[in-house]
């Protein structure tokens, strides 16, 4: 029985660590999988769930409104200098059950075409489970089964997995074949401690597993990587990382060689504002013949007075002719009013004869309320009331039941547990740096609060 390659992997990105705690695949995993299985690592970024992510886990703004759709538009000039932007593709959520919908992705070609609909499971906690993708059939005029994929999160955890599958769909016989599965293992403090990887690449069976150490500080600093057999075990890479206050600052890729020396692949460091998110990531590779790192891509990210992600710039360098751009783009985020949602995106290209950034397109989002959605989908996770917010010194919880408190920071590591008495609670902020963190309520019959608290320096 042949593999299909799928046209598409849709992976729950919210729930898959945030940090490079609990990775999918390491960054030296990726350097040594077969081509296939690292292809589908790349699909991660397309995930149509982080779309939903920002609709739904916003905090507590705004708990009324639920993304609809998504109608992207880039040029369609047919004259020089025509600037006009035309629909190329739409995304429309459709409510199927109270924890499940529909994703369904069309294209445009005179009319709206349908190219794939994926039906996504959600739990209480708002956090993926299932993921299934259907392409669609222009023969027959209807989807048929391509992949999908679970994922099964960690207690109560936004940022922890114990483990994911992902299978694709046999026509010959009608069946699910697993393609890939992942397994973690954690200490009794919730550190990853081993991520063991079942691969299945053309029949052949494949096995790995990365093995995590941390510092005194209690930052992961190495990943060492092996492929497995039922007698042995092979070094095949090395992951070592630094870090500036428990922010990762520093990550270089080594390839095992079989004398055990370590051969550089690739290099990244990164740097961060006040508040302690992602401004500048630099990523390098090892050119071998000279030995020496040369550049092959950075990013910066911009944010508003919300700290919303605002503008994102990606600059690419040519491999051919090191330090030499060949490629660049950035997109800028328009939001509904000051919540969480977008409102549109615009995309830019770099334009390298005359070194400016021309309009390639934009992503127009549309919501509805939860008067109008078919189920009630912000029944289950409900906004947790916070004030002030920001805060910088303390912030007050409000909340008429008991319930047990839980701060984790933006890489998904819990700071404090405690139990809150029904009415006001005040937490302390002052020992935390500036940044952005969320603080869960769980009360005794099982409801769930959440809000997005954000730290600000002292005034």
């Amino acid at each position: 029985m042949s593999i299909r390659t799928p046209l598409f992997l849709l992976v729950a990105c919210f729930t898959l660590p945030l940090s490079g705690q609990v990775e999918l695949f390491s960054p030296g995993l990726r350097s040594q999988l077969p081509a296939l299985t690292a292809q589908m690592e790349s699909f991660v970024d397309r995930s149509v769930a982080v779309d939903v992510l920002r609709a739904r886990l916003t905090g507590t703004r705004n708990d009324t409104m639920y993304l609809d759709s998504t109608v992207t538009y880039a040029p369609v000039a047919v004259a020089p200098n025509d600037t006009t932007h035309g629909p190329v593709a739409r995304i429309v959520y459709t409510d199927r059950e109270p924890s499940v919908y529909s994703a369904l992705s069309s294209n445009y070609d005179g009319g709206w075409i349908p190219i794939m609909d994926q039906h996504i499971t959600f739990d209480q906690q708002h956090r993926t489970t299932l993921q299934v993708v259907h392409l669609y059939d222009q023969a027959t005029g209807s989807f048929v089964p391509n992949s999908r994929f679970a994922s099964y999160p960690r207690g109560t955890s936004y940022s922890q997995v114990d483990s994911v599958t992902y299978d694709i769909w046999q026509p010959d016989d009608s069946s699910w074949e697993r393609l890939f599965s992942i397994y973690n293992t954690f200490s009794e403090n919730s550190r990853l401690l081993t991520s063991r990887g079942h691969v299945q690449q053309n029949s052949t069976p494949l096995t790995y597993e990365e093995r995590y150490t941390y510092d005194a500080a209690g930052d992961n600093t190495r990943i060492h990587t092996y492929f497995v057999t039922d007698t042995s075990e092979h070094y095949t890479s090395l992951v070592e990382r630094s870090y500036s206050d428990h922010l990762l600052s520093t990550e270089t890729v080594y390839a095992v060689e079989g004398d055990a020396s370590l051969r550089p692949l690739n290099r990244s460091h990164f740097l961060y504002n006040q508040h302690r998110l992602p401004d500048t990531s630099d990523y390098e590779y090892w050119e071998l013949s000279n030995q020496r790192w040369l550049r092959s891509r950075i990013q910066t990210i911009a944010y508003d007075d919300e700290l919303r992600e605002s503008i994102q710039f990606d600059t690419y360098y040519d491999f051919n002719r090191p330090g030499e751009v060949s490629a660049g783009s950035y997109w800028e985020n328009q939001y509904v009013g000051r919540t969480d949602y977008l409102n549109k995106r615009t995309y830019y290209s770099l334009d390298l004869l005359s070194s400016t950034y021309l309009p390639d397109g934009h992503t127009d989002y549309h919501y509805r309320s939860s008067s109008t959605a078919v189920w009630n989908r912000g029944g289950d996770v409900r906004p947790l009331a916070v004030w002030p917010n920001p805060a910088a010194e303390w912030a007050m919880v409000d909340l008429g039941e008991q319930a047990t408190l839980v701060l984790t920071d933006h890489a998904g590591r819990e700071l404090f547990r405690r139990v809150h008495a029904p009415g006001n609670t005040r937490i302390g902020l002052a020992t935390l740096p500036a940044g952005i963190y969320y603080l869960t309520a769980t009360t005794r019959s099982g409801l769930i609060y959440l809000a997005r608290l954000v730290r600000v320096g002292r005034p």
